[in-house]
């Protein structure tokens, strides 16, 4: 098992565009100056793990596009922090717009780990003249959800990682990414970088632009108008 352990880089203006705080209301004014404290809460909160599995045929990951390459290797970004608990006590104290803005962070924090551990193994294949294929990630596109207890399986057997997974394909902790990929020599350069826009998964908790988070931000925005 190998980890990834630099440090992740957050851009608050990605951050703002993916959140569409672009405009000069109540809202976007006081979401501009929670977001320096909120990020060092996430920081601190996700301790985020960042590892990946590596195979020469000696595991199939379920994948057919992954298993049909000479090399294999299953990726896993997990937070092994509490940060849901900060993220109750938020809604729960009625505090939206910072709630909203705190579980965006936690995913935008997961989402860049992945991004960050992707550029380091295609960096690592290209020096042995190996190339990646697309990330395959479970639930998106033709790839079953269930292929996800594998993909676990596989790496648990290798270390005993606090990840599990329910009856429903749904891994815990909440904040996490589990993914594959496969590489070979003589293969066109795939681009890897996930952008939530291009992405099939309708029910992924990562989304930052579903009903629920629209939801909070418009109670937050009529909040801070009165």
């Amino acid at each position: 098992m190998n980890r990834y352990r630099e440090k992740i880089k957050i851009d608050e203006e990605q951050l703002y565009g993916r959140l569409h705080i672009d405009g000069d209301s109540p809202a976007d004014r006081l979401a501009r100056k929670l977001l320096p404290e909120l990020k060092q809460m996430a920081e601190e909160n996700m301790n985020l793990q960042m590892c990946y599995l590596t195979g020469k045929k000696a595991f199939e990951t379920g994948i057919a596009r992954a298993d049909a390459c000479e090399e294999q290797i299953i990726c896993l970004v997990y937070g092994q922090g509490n940060p849901e608990k900060i993220l109750e006590e938020m809604y729960r104290q009625e505090k939206y717009l910072e709630a909203w803005l705190f579980d965006a962070l936690l995913n935008l924090y997961v989402f860049q780990g992945a991004e960050q551990l992707t550029v380091q193994i295609e960096s690592l294949y290209e020096q042995k003249g190996f190339f990646l294929t697309e990330c395959l990630t479970p639930g998106d596109g033709e790839i079953p959800l269930k292929r996800q207890k594998n993909l676990l399986f596989l790496m648990k057997k290798e270390e005993n990682l606090p990840v599990e997974i329910n009856d429903g394909y749904m891994l815990k902790p909440e904040k996490t990414l589990l993914f594959a990929f496969g590489a070979k020599k003589n293969m066109e350069r795939q681009k890897n970088i996930h952008h939530c826009q291009q992405c099939h998964r309708k029910d992924c908790l990562f989304r930052m632009k579903n009903e629920a988070k629209e939801q909070s931000r418009k109670t937050a925005e009529e909040k801070n108008a009165i």
